[in-house]
């Protein structure tokens, strides 16, 4: 059963608790005594680095603890983390440094351009590139830049690592949302969008409406332009649910966010995931960021939590797996069902359905690269694929 999994011991474990009391900016009173009565217990220190590096979540956990208790650590834990925020802090400096050499250029160009993510979602919500980890960079531009956009970022030096046949980037453009990029040494890289939800997840999140919505932000001094709060929520919502909230940074991206915009419009946001069709997504992550990191949310909203039972059954899985190692990542079967379940109504669950059994996509391509007259074979070649991935070969390894 999708839901059979029960919180596991390690959900209350100290190490956990730990972790989820430091993960965060804003720290309370509560949370601070907490802190320094657990440091004082019977920490497993190997354990909660493991589980911080694995949600990507050490540049929190260092900044809380080397604040408030460092003397209590042991320091194998110090000198370990701060190896670990030497090596974040230069990567991201870098990658900060390549994202303004690029938005320079596309400026020159005179493209329009939207850096989310990375090193603006850093400044923007913690106030501070290097409490934040990333590896990558993110970029959206409009899609009838797209080719021009392509040209600029290979001449920064990043080659494309997309591999889609000629023949059928129009067919990708058309049902994926960007192209990504590296350098050779695979240090930097970049996520070229000019979509934010891929095609086979049936959302509809309107790009057009958040050009529109843009505003300005300064960051090191310059200004740039970002996605509205209201917007950047839903995004990061939709994103986190898309991932089944494989990861705790994520969450605490959400909490973040709502503590630093303390004026988000809850109304407009429940108004415009219900239009995006991504209402369930985004009560998903806010149940979550408010049962884990205590954020608190306006009564109307929590009123659409508690009425949501379909919802909290996913909530309820989420914190029993994201601990873990692996965290279902070698359940092939589980996030296509967790997607069905994500939807809110028939029509919507069919049409994921529908589209993820038999449009073609790139994994179908290139398992042969079929001419434009024949392409019509993909269509029953993915959902043998399918067939065969999911049902055949699952009961094959059981026998």
């Amino acid at each position: 059963m999708f839901f059979k999994n029960k919180i596991t011991e390690s959900w209350n474990s100290p190490e956990i608790e730990l972790l989820l009391c430091c993960a965060r900016i804003h720290i309370s009173d509560e949370a601070d005594a907490r802190i320094k009565a657990l440091v004082k217990g019977n920490i497993d220190w190997h354990l909660l680095l493991q589980v911080a590096q694995r949600n990507q979540v050490i540049p929190l956990l260092y900044a809380t603890l080397t604040k408030r208790c460092s003397h209590a650590l042991p320091k194998f834990t110090l000198d370990e983390l701060n190896s670990f925020i030497r090596i974040n802090t230069k990567r991201n400096y870098l990658l900060t440094k390549k994202l303004f050499q690029i938005i320079d250029a596309f400026n020159e160009a005179g493209i329009a351009v939207i850096p989310f993510k990375g090193p603006v979602l850093a400044q923007l919500i913690y106030g501070d590139i290097t409490l934040r980890s990333f590896t990558d960079i993110d970029i959206l531009v409009k899609k009838e830049d797209l080719n021009q956009a392509k040209a600029i970022v290979t001449d920064h030096g990043l080659r494309l690592t997309t591999q889609v046949p000629a023949n059928l980037e129009s067919k990708y453009q058309a049902l994926d949302k960007d192209f990504q990029f590296a350098d050779d040494k695979n240090i930097i890289k970049l996520d070229l969008h000019w979509a934010l939800i891929h095609w086979h997840f049936a959302s509809s999140i309107s790009i057009e409406r958040l050009w529109r919505n843009t505003e300005k932000v300064k960051i090191f001094n310059r200004e740039i332009s970002n996605f509205q709060a209201n917007d950047l929520l839903i995004i990061l919502c939709a994103h986190g649910s898309k991932h089944q909230w494989k990861c705790l940074q994520w969450l605490c991206d959400i909490a973040e966010l709502i503590r630093t915009f303390e004026d988000i419009d809850w109304d407009e946001v429940i108004s415009r995931s219900r239009e995006h069709h991504a209402l369930r997504a985004v009560l998903l992550g806010l149940h979550l960021a408010e049962n884990l990191l205590d954020v608190s949310l306006p009564d109307s909203v929590l009123t659409k939590i508690n009425n949501d039972k379909t919802m909290r059954l996913l909530a309820t899985k989420i914190k029993g797996t994201i601990f873990q190692p692996g965290h279902d990542a070698d359940n092939a079967l589980s996030n296509p069902i967790f997607q069905i379940y994500l939807k809110e109504n028939f029509s919507e669950k069919l049409k994921y359905i529908l589209r993820s059994m038999f449009v073609p996509y790139v994994v179908d391509w290139q398992i042969v690269n079929l001419p434009k007259q024949l392409y019509f074979l993909y269509y029953i070649l993915r959902p043998l694929k399918i067939m065969y991935k999911y049902g055949v070969k699952p009961i094959a390894r059981k026998l």
